[in-house]
């Protein structure tokens, strides 16, 4: 289990990353002991996104962390109209900028706050949201449960015009 201060200490630094950017690309900090790793990760587009992923669980496999926290910045849909229900918060008319702070846990422990960024008069507010119970551990970033994630073949076969049309570009 997570001591509640070294959450605390990694959400007062999650805050305060994304207040001096203005945006909070998702940062992993990996726990070994009283050691910290850090990784600072970005992605472009899907495939990337998908890829980081792979890195990531394979990195959590291999070293073998005692836990590790997530920090990002994401959107939430806040629409309640029928036709925008459904839709990626990413593509909603309607988004809001979210920070998410997670703790995953070798031992299955996870904590997770959400806060609703509420960015008036240049001042940055950060409103916690609730979050349902028994949700935490269903976390894409959970490394620790079973993998559910496409693997690097499958990415490399949906998006292979993609990368076809990519390298064309970047080699003409």
């Amino acid at each position: 289990m997570i001591p509640e201060a070294e959450f605390e200490k990694t959400e007062k630094f999650a805050k305060q990353a994304f207040e001096k950017q203005g945006k909070l690309y998702p940062m992993f900090i990996f726990m070994f002991g009283e050691e910290r790793k850090v990784m600072l990760t970005k992605f472009n587009n899907d495939e990337e996104k998908e890829m980081a992923f792979i890195f990531l669980r394979k990195f959590v496999e291999k070293e073998r962390p005692s836990g590790y926290f997530v920090m990002t910045e994401g959107w939430m849909n806040t629409s309640n109209k029928e036709n925008e229900m459904g839709i990626r918060p990413s593509q909603s008319p309607n988004k809001k900028t979210v920070l998410i702070i997670s703790y995953f846990g070798s031992d299955m422990h996870t904590q997770t706050k959400i806060y609703k960024v509420d960015n008036k008069d240049k001042t940055i507010n950060f409103i916690e949201l609730p979050i349902p119970k028994n949700t935490e551990s269903h976390s894409r970033f959970n490394f620790y449960v079973e993998d559910a994630s496409p693997t690097y073949d499958e990415i490399k076969e949906k998006y292979k015009d993609k990368i076809k049309i990519n390298r064309e570009e970047n080699n003409g």
